[in-house]
């Protein structure tokens, strides 16, 4: 698996493709049409793709994004967070959270800024790693998020591999030996490494076994759906442990089964107008990094940003967490209305002034665009009402000039 989304020709087998735009079709579908013929559509042609094999719409390995490979990337957001143009709106901040409780008044000022705020599984960890109870909190942050901003999204976590002690959900299926991968004597189990800074050792992390329909089941009615059907939060975003448990080597079986019960989420989440994502792999899409590649990374970017049926999530290149400004110009030139700059996993309350953008605002307004993207030999611009936005490859240096004052910071 790669840390970045492939381009949109080239990465999958002949199969693979055809799959993919059945994929894009269902998106639509889904975003369009009656709730309970979406999920049937999903996990019929996901079951169909699993019975020819993996390589023709099931995946192997492991990163954050994994499930969004046989998409060609992320559906479309929902359309209360779509085409926002102010710069701290274009920002999607995943794994935000205090450890010791619920956000105080100046990080929720500093987190209600971003456009999407991911609430980290961290979150009042101090409690929920002796208690459970993570999902309690993520409400109660959701809805303080809400009344903080009410256009902020606001995202949970999901994980597609492991689950553990602080979701109540787990606490409750613990001993269902169906559920978990199982080694002589026991579930296979592990550390959720690490603990956060002066709360002991880790929790322990318990392998899904998703060859098993019940936990797939389990999975998508128990432990994702319940934060969908939450009207403060807009959406889950997936993680993982990122590796297979040690001495353990998966099955066809559940290679196949946790895609069915990826799928399943995905299109659950669509049904119910919430958005799916995640923050590397498949999720996102690489910013240009120098010279050299900026010429191939800004038409890829520009087929992607007018792709109707999939979001854009741009990564970036950072220091600290100051956006460059290069990643800030191929965003505003490429974007569709589908689109966000995503920041470095923060694993840590958000506090004011921590987010920057390189030469630019965090709270300006480029307006909306006028027309689309042009490229002049290595050259990318784009205007829009209150800005122009613009790339020179060659030299790699970008210029964006505002017209009006920003908004007072």
């Amino acid at each position: 698996e790669t840390a970045s989304r492939p381009g949109s020709q080239g990465w999958m087998s002949n199969d693979g493709r055809l799959l993919r735009k059945a994929r894009s079709r269902s998106f639509a579908k889904c975003q369009r049409g009656p709730r309970s013929p979406c999920l049937l559509l999903s996990l019929t042609a996901v079951a169909t793709a699993a019975g020819r094999g993996r390589g023709d719409g099931v995946t192997t390995g492991w990163n954050a994004g994994w499930g969004f490979k046989v998409h060609g990337g992320l559906p479309t957001m929902p359309a209360k967070l779509q085409s926002r143009y102010w710069l701290n709106q274009s920002l999607v901040g995943y794994f935000v959270a205090n450890s010791s409780g619920l956000a105080n008044a100046s990080e929720l000022t500093a987190e209600s800024r971003l456009g999407i705020v991911g609430i980290g599984w961290n979150l009042a960890h101090a409690q929920t790693m002796k208690t459970g109870g993570l999902e309690w909190y993520e409400a109660k942050q959701a809805a303080a998020l809400k009344r903080a901003r009410p256009d902020v999204g606001v995202m949970v976590l999901r994980n597609t591999e492991v689950v553990s002690t602080f979701w109540s959900a787990f606490r409750e299926a613990e001993t269902r030996t169906e559920l978990w991968l199982q080694r002589a004597g026991g579930p296979i189990t592990e550390s959720w490494d690490p603990a956060a800074p002066g709360e002991g050792s880790a929790t322990p992390k318990y392998f899904l076994n998703f060859s098993e329909p019940a936990t797939r089941d389990w999975w998508l009615h128990s432990y994702v759906a319940p934060a969908l059907d939450d009207p403060n939060i807009d959406g889950v975003y997936t993680d993982c442990s990122c590796g297979n448990a040690r001495g353990y080597e998966p099955t066809e079986a559940e290679w196949e089964g946790r895609q069915i019960a990826f799928d399943a989420a995905l299109t659950l989440a669509i049904s119910k107008g919430k958005w799916f994502s995640a923050w590397e792999g498949a999720a996102v899409t690489p910013a240009p990094t120098n010279a050299d590649d900026c010429v191939d990374a800004m038409i890829r970017l520009l087929a992607e940003g007018a792709d109707a049926q999939h979001a854009m999530q741009l990564h970036g290149f950072w220091s600290g967490f100051e956006v460059r400004k290069t990643t800030i110009a191929a965003f505003l030139i490429a974007r569709g209305a589908s689109a966000a700059i995503v920041l470095p996993p923060y694993d840590r309350p958000m506090l004011s002034g921590m987010v920057t953008l390189d030469g630019v605002d965090i709270n300006a307004d480029p307006g909306t665009p006028l027309g689309s993207p042009k490229q002049s030999g290595t050259s990318f611009s784009r205007v829009y009402t209150k800005a122009d936005v613009s790339l020179d490859c060659k030299s790699f240096v970008a210029n964006i000039v505002f017209k009006t004052p920003v908004r007072p910071s």
